[in-house]
């Protein structure tokens, strides 16, 4: 379980010695995830993540589309209704089927906006063949360096990003 401190501004590029472990950081790339550009469920934003955060309801972006599981308990938080839970609920459902650049832009992966999401949409087509790929698939794209292509590789290469795609993405 994550231990969150609220703060003023939330990112999914914050530098912190504790990697991905950091409480502003786990916040950033929830708050990043939902956003209006990203996988854009209304209704959760940060102070709303950060409750869920603290109660223990979300510690994965897989645990985003579980909250269905949880209705009761949600119901019961402050802030919360039987109303707010089911449009939260619906948001989230219709999250589920976005186009493939707003899923890849919504992982945070560093150096990639939504312009190089595209580009890796358009080019890929598929998230598998995304993932699959390899330094030299990804610096034929267009506006992809080597140094944005070490930064997609890097973030397929690492254990807990595979994890959490596993769970996101079965």
């Amino acid at each position: 379980k994550f231990q969150i401190q609220e703060t003023q501004l939330a990112t999914p590029f914050i530098k912190c010695s504790g990697k991905n472990s950091c409480p502003e950081i786990v916040q950033g790339k929830f708050t990043h995830f939902v956003s209006r550009k990203a996988m854009d469920i209304d209704g959760l934003g940060q102070e709303i993540l950060l409750t869920l955060i603290k109660k223990g309801f979300i510690n994965d972006f897989a645990d985003i589309y579980l909250l269905a599981n949880h209705r009761k308990d949600l119901e019961s938080l402050e802030r919360f209704g039987e109303k707010s839970v089911s449009n939260l609920i619906e948001s989230i459902a219709q999250s589920s089927s976005i186009d493939l650049y707003k899923l890849i832009y919504s992982l945070g992966i560093e150096e990639v906006g939504e312009t190089t999401a595209r580009n890796l949409a358009n080019r890929f087509g598929n998230f598998n063949a995304l993932k699959e790929s390899s330094f030299e698939d990804l610096i034929e794209v267009s506006d992809i360096g080597p140094r944005v292509a070490s930064k997609i590789t890097d973030y397929f290469l690492n254990n807990e990003n595979q994890s959490s795609l596993k769970k996101l993405l079965p």
